[in-house]
């Protein structure tokens, strides 16, 4: 937003007023007059309705990525799908059970609600390795070259460990009624091994064993 010049405190207004319009463009079927909308300081006007239209109908799925309490009550009053990023299950399952009533209650219908529940997500970085120790140990490294990070800046902003110990923590965030988990991987171009070790021992042995529970 400050690349753009556009002032940060007028950002959640700015968000609001963008998504009302991207939801009027998707509604406007060309009738009834030209489409007239503003965000800020930017202006447009559609005189035909977008085509292609979406191939959902009404509209394409809204998904809030967010890590304010105040917006994820408002998705769950716009009976959108929240994605967050959460680093403890104890977190995710205290904010999933605020967002889970909310939605309950928002007088959406039951479709609405159990489509919001299935692809409401939290984000998260993860490192498998054969032991926790050798997790952690490539994980500092990584964090080390990389103190920006990505989805994380350390390891304990992460789901990080042997397969064991990633497949207990990742029930447990299955167990917060999580619909999904978005996972990203320490990405390291010089020590591409480690990261196809990594993918590999959650694909072949994290994944299935959560399967089962």
């Amino acid at each position: 937003m400050i690349a753009f010049g556009r002032d940060l405190k007028q950002r959640n207004a700015l968000f609001e007023q963008a998504m009302r319009t991207v939801v009027d463009i998707w509604a406007y079927d060309g009738t009834g007059g030209p489409l007239e909308f503003s965000v800020g300081s930017d202006s447009g006007r559609l005189d035909v309705a977008v085509n292609p239209s979406s191939f959902r109908k009404p509209r394409p799925i809204l998904s809030r990525g967010t890590l304010n309490p105040a917006s994820i009550a408002e998705a769950a009053a716009q009976g959108w799908p929240v994605f967050t990023a959460i680093k403890d299950a104890a977190a995710a399952k205290e904010q999933m059970t605020v967002y889970y009533a909310a939605l309950q209650v928002s007088g959406h219908d039951a479709e609405t609600i159990k489509l919001a529940r299935e692809r409401t997500a939290v984000g998260t970085a993860v490192h498998v390795a054969e032991t926790d120790e050798q997790a952690r140990s490539e994980a500092e490294a990584y964090f080390i070259k990389n103190p920006s990070g990505a989805i994380a800046r350390n390891a304990d902003d992460m789901i990080c460990g042997s397969p064991e110990t990633v497949t207990r923590k990742m029930r447990e965030f299955a167990e917060t009624g999580v619909g999904l988990m978005m996972c990203g991987f320490l990405i390291d171009l010089e020590n591409q091994p480690q990261l196809r070790r990594s993918v590999r021992l959650f694909k072949e042995v994290v994944i299935p064993t959560v399967a089962e529970a």
